[in-house]
């Protein structure tokens, strides 16, 4: 017999009890106490309140959040095993479903500030003492979060090169806690983050949930962490480092300099100091894949100075390399050339007198006074009669600048009293032969005394207007649109306007100056007239098609969402059967031929140019209603947000499987068929607008707030992606060249289905939708985190739009105009009126969603004239004026290489564009406001421009 054989179990035991035991005597557990805390509100009002060295802090949404910071020294050097945080609830809660919280799931964001942590004892005070950290400052009235402006947004949640993580806080005894991930842990122990951030994921704006904190002693937080002892070398240094001026990233007061690295094994962040002083980490990003090049900027230097750039390379052990140093000088500050000068310049005179009557003629969109003849909100409006942007008041003639395939546009004004008089156009004489076919007359009609909308007419006007009733009426206005076809040669064009009152006659002289310039037929900016119902009216019928080719000859979209709250579909989409498969096209494929193909535009300027975006049928309710697929758990509520979202699963675990499949195949479906159809101008947008308690949804998928909602979002998001099988548009590659190129010089060959969200919270949703949501609508509250809507733009990648509503009906239509640059400057593509369509009434009352005004079961009549079913508001046609101008600051981006900051320092030279943005409640789709704006400073701008792309 062979003991050797005998044995052989125990000396097997034996020998995994000594592994085991080595491993044990390897691994430790260390508990680490924060050792600074502070709750932060971003509430309005409470958003310089400091509570530092309160004794709980408070988590509610986005709202109320904390900052918490550890010594980690003693882990630098150790593998991490397992990092967990631990929370103390304390307090009352609402339901206390989770370990005695409402707190389910956590958002936990690095940190890339400093901050100071403050000796606000006391709820919402004031810390003139300690001066620590609030939402606006890192440290009350001493330090900003890293640039004037910025707040405490700008530098967590996945924004200004941090790092989140999203997950379920699970209870344990007393405590509830976290497990931080390494690239958390690896972050706070190389010292790439000032702490940490907490954020609620699931709560609401009624419910308090507090923790304990430091200053509560046995109640705070604190980390315990498993580690083992790391056998890791030294870092490598950088690899290949350069160094170099980056002018296109310069600001009018700084310069900046752009590090190219080649990221060494090992790498996980950079150290980097500028002439001996560290850098912010917002300014650094984490290391990259090893072996690639990274690329970055370091923007806010001062210009021109030579510097010292020093480069180091941590891990996620804490272990730092050998320094790399490199010397540059600094870019200069931004700069653009001074804007070309008008070859018009206006002498001062007066109307032209014929009898009892004055003519004169004014730009396009300004409100003429009806009573007074003076230009309300411009200034020195009432001088507009002598001399203007486009009228001469000596020599009485008019001269207006245009681009090949523009739309120019201009008033006559005519004062005295006198029916059915006449405007007219007559034909141009110049360099080659201009084309009037495309020219168009509209009577203003007016709101109180404000011009608001433009009734088509053949150029017949009488004052005072009848059917108008205005009271005192001493003026009535004609706007004339005047199309200018792309194969117009440059150059100079003569021809008149002729006005006819009774037996008096006015010829008055136009001067067109053609540059060498053309705006592409194809919309690359888009004012996205947005309603809802899937109308107005059934598609085809009369105002749904009218109003359509309206929007269109006005270079705007009408869009319907085309579901309701409650999941239900409100416009036509083909039967689908349980597997989502479509049972039949034919009547699908009936009603929207003639839109997506461009059929119904044949009259318009631009009769190829298809419509640039359009709602896909898809939404929570259909193909199918996902509520009978949904299985979040046992007695869990849906109708109870607050507890469903404490207890439910992970939305991709509750959803059945059949959904998921039905889903994708008919996504999938719809893709091939649009494919067969040739339907490849337009972009398709899957977007989900509902909200819960309204019918259909238990989450917030349209302005999110919790990240259990952008956690659903992208839930169908994916699904979205795998059911369209296109990764080209989601790469950033593909999203630079939309934009450059625009779908039909692209030549897909097949149809281009992209992902939307409209998002209020930006600053919440950080890096959360990236690869995800490729198509992004952003309220006007965006303009006040532009470092943020650049990083999502860029990284998402996204096209992004903003949203939120024209200018009143009193007030000046050139904000709208103004709205349109001001997006674009700030990286948007598109504007969208949230709600653009209103009924007959409008026209009496005005509405500031009014802005097409239509009559679903027949024309509009007005006294014994019909009009269509469908008019427009001049409002829409300064969104026109505002997207032709942005297609030609495009122009500088894409011919001339310039940047959109470029752009707008030179824009800069005539329009001030500080605006204003006011909600009366949370999610309100406000408009910006302006002041100050003048109709002769957007002339001017635009044909400095357009002389700045012929030279």
């Amino acid at each position: 017999m062979n003991l050797n054989n005998i044995f052989s179990p125990i000396k097997f035991f034996l020998m995994l009890f000594i592994c085991l035991a080595s491993l044990s005597a390897q691994e430790s557990t260390e508990v680490i106490k924060t050792n600074r805390d502070v709750w932060i509100s971003s509430y309005k009002g409470e958003t310089d309140c400091n509570m530092g060295a309160t004794t709980k802090m408070k988590l509610k949404i986005y709202h109320e959040v904390a900052l918490l910071d550890f010594d980690l020294t003693s882990l630098k050097g150790k593998s991490i095993k397992e990092a967990w945080l631990y929370l103390k609830p304390v307090g009352k809660a609402v339901l206390g479903l989770n370990g005695g919280s409402d707190v389910k799931w956590l958002s936990v964001s690095t940190v890339s500030h400093g901050w100071v942590e403050g000796k606000c004892s006391s709820g919402y005070g004031t810390d003139t003492v300690g001066h620590g950290a609030t939402f606006n400052e890192s440290s009350y009235k001493k330090k900003n979060w890293g640039w004037p402006g910025a707040k405490l947004w700008d530098v967590t949640l996945g924004n200004g090169n941090t790092i989140r993580q999203n997950g379920q806080l699970i209870p344990d005894g007393k405590f509830i806690k976290f497990k931080l991930n390494k690239k958390i842990m690896g972050a706070l122990i190389s010292g790439s983050s000032h702490g940490i951030l907490l954020m609620d994921g699931n709560t609401s704006p009624k419910v308090n949930s507090f923790f304990g904190t430091r200053e509560s002693g046995a109640n705070g937080p604190y980390l315990k962490v498993i580690t083992t002892k790391a056998k890791a070398g030294n870092v490598n240094a950088a690899k290949r480092l350069s160094v170099k001026p980056a002018p296109r990233f310069a600001t009018t007061d700084f310069g900046a300099i752009e590090i190219s690295v080649t990221v060494p094994e090992r790498a996980y962040a950079y150290k980097i100091m500028i002439n001996g002083k560290p850098v912010d980490r917002w300014q650094i990003p984490f290391a990259g894949e090893p072996g690639t090049k990274q690329k970055f900027n370091i923007i806010d230097l001062p210009a021109n100075k030579k510097v010292t750039v020093t480069l180091s390379v941590v891990d996620t052990f804490g272990e730092e390399s050998k320094s790399s140093k490199h010397k540059v000088e600094v870019s200069s500050v931004l700069k653009v050339p001074a804007l070309p000068g008008s070859d018009f310049n206006p002498n001062k005179g007066g109307p032209i007198t014929a009898g009892s009557i004055k003519v004169w003629a004014c730009p396009e969109i300004s409100k003429v006074d009806p009573t007074t003849g003076n230009v309300l909100f411009e200034e020195k409006g009432q001088l507009f009669k002598s001399s203007n942007g486009i009228w001469d008041g000596k020599d009485k003639k008019i001269y207006l600048s245009a681009a090949k395939g523009e739309t120019i546009s201009f008033q006559t004004i005519v004062e005295g009293q006198f029916q059915d008089g006449k405007v007219q156009v007559s034909e141009f004489i110049g360099p080659g032969k201009f084309d009037v076919s495309h020219i168009r007359y509209w009577k203003n009609w007016y709101v109180d005394k404000y011009s608001e909308y433009a009734l088509p007419s053949d150029g017949t006007l009488s004052c005072p207007e009848k059917n108008n009733k205005i009271t005192n009426q001493k003026n009535q206005a004609m706007t004339i649109d005047i199309h200018v076809s792309q194969n117009t040669k440059a150059g100079l064009y003569q021809g008149r306007v002729l006005v006819n009152v009774g037996k008096e006659e006015v010829t008055i002289p136009l001067t067109i100056k053609v540059y060498n310039v053309s705006i592409p037929d194809e919309v690359h900016f888009n004012p996205e007239l947005n309603t809802y119902g899937g109308g107005p009216g059934s598609v085809g019928s009369k105002v749904y098609r009218e109003s359509r080719v309206l929007a269109h000859y006005l270079r705007c979209n009408l869009n319907a969402v085309p579901y309701s709250q409650s999941g239900n579909l409100t416009s036509l989409a083909p039967a689908v059967d349980t597997a989502g498969h479509v049972k039949s096209w034919t009547n699908f494929d009936k009603a929207y031929e003639g839109l997506l193909e461009g059929r119904w535009f044949k009259d318009n300027p631009r009769p190829n140019s298809k419509i640039p975006t359009m709602y896909l049928p898809f939404c929570e309710g259909w193909p199918l209603k996902f509520r009978k697929f949904y299985h979040p758990g046992k007695n869990v509520s849906l109708s109870n947000k607050l507890k469903h979202d404490q207890l439910a699963k992970p939305i991709e675990k509750a959803m059945g499987e059949d959904y998921k499949k039905a889903f994708k195949n008919c996504v999938s479906e719809f893709y091939n068929h649009f494919k067969e159809k040739g339907w490849n101008e337009t972009v398709f947008q899957f977007y989900l607008n509902n909200k819960p308690g309204k019918g259909s949804s238990i989450w917030t998928l349209d302005e999110p707030v919790t990240y259990l909602d952008f956690k659903a979002l992208n839930f169908w998001g994916e699904l979205f992606k795998a059911g369209i099988n296109d990764p080209d548009v989601y790469s950033k590659s593909w999203v630079k060249n939309y934009y450059a190129k625009g779908l039909v010089n692209l030549r897909r060959n097949k149809p281009t289905f992209m992902y939307r969200g409209d998002i209020s919270r930006y600053y919440v949703q950080g890096d959360l939708c990236d690869g995800i949501m490729n198509f992004m609508y952003a309220n006007n509250g965006m303009f006040k985190y532009p470092r943020i809507m650049n990083q999502i733009v860029k990284n998402a990648p996204t096209v992004l739009y903003t949203y939120g509503t024209c200018n009143n009906v009193n007030r000046n239509s050139w904000e709208s105009a103004a709205w349109c640059t001001k997006a674009f400057l700030r990286n948007c593509d598109g504007v969208l009126p949230w709600q653009t369509i209103k009924n007959q009434d409008a026209l009496v009352k005005g509405h500031v969603e009014g802005l097409i005004v239509v009559n679903r079961s027949g024309s509009i009549k007005i006294g014994d004239k019909e009009y269509g079913s469908a008019i427009a508001s001049f409002r829409v046609h300064a969104l026109r004026r505002g997207a032709q101008n942005n297609e030609l600051f495009r122009l500088l981006e894409i011919n001339k290489g310039w940047t959109r900051s470029q752009i707008a320092l030179l824009v800069s030279q005539k329009l001030k564009l500080m605006s204003t943005f006011k909600q009366r409640f949370s999610d309100e789709a406000s408009a910006v406001t302006f002041k100050g704006l003048n109709s002769n400073d957007f002339i001017k701008l635009k044909e400095g421009v357009l002389k700045l792309l012929t030279k």
